[in-house]
């Protein structure tokens, strides 16, 4: 007659946890080196779209200025050197990146900086900031040099 023999083993359970936590402190860093990598790439990438939309609002002002007398002399007669003169009421547009959207306010300010017989020199201010949040507001500012002749 045979005898049958158990084997015990009483800290199986104890060696896999620890194993697994040996295995997953290895892995960590290979995970989240990438996905830090990732986040900055992300928000380079937002900052971007902001500059792109910014620089696409002065090519937008810059022809209206030169199509439309009204919001050009607006600018050309602040009454002091640095007067602001809102050139447009604010305007939202919805930022889309990936599978998140924000959505963004753009103000746009004039003013003349320099003021010399025909020649001007205005300053356009354009603010762009997200709607629901009082976070930080970027603030890009253009200069156009303009020189005007008695017809």
């Amino acid at each position: 007659m045979k005898l049958l023999i158990i084997k015990k083993h009483s800290f199986l359970l104890l060696e896999l946890l620890v194993a697994l936590f040996l295995l997953s402190t290895m892995l960590l860093p290979f995970a989240y080196l990438p996905i830090k990598a990732l986040q900055k790439e992300y928000l380079s990438l937002q900052d971007l779209q902001v500059r792109r939309l910014a620089d696409l609002q002065f090519s937008v002002i810059k022809k209206d200025l030169y199509s439309q007398e009204k919001i050009f002399l607006a600018v050309l007669s602040a009454k002091g050197p640095k007067e602001k003169v809102e050139l447009s009421p604010p305007k939202s547009f919805i930022l889309k990146l990936g599978s998140s959207s924000k959505k963004l306010i753009i103000k746009e300010y004039g003013y003349t900086h320099l003021r010399e017989k025909n020649h001007y020199l205005i300053r356009i201010l354009i603010e762009i900031y997200p709607e629901n949040t009082k976070a930080k507001k970027r603030y890009f500012i253009y200069q156009l040099f303009i020189k005007t002749r008695n017809i």
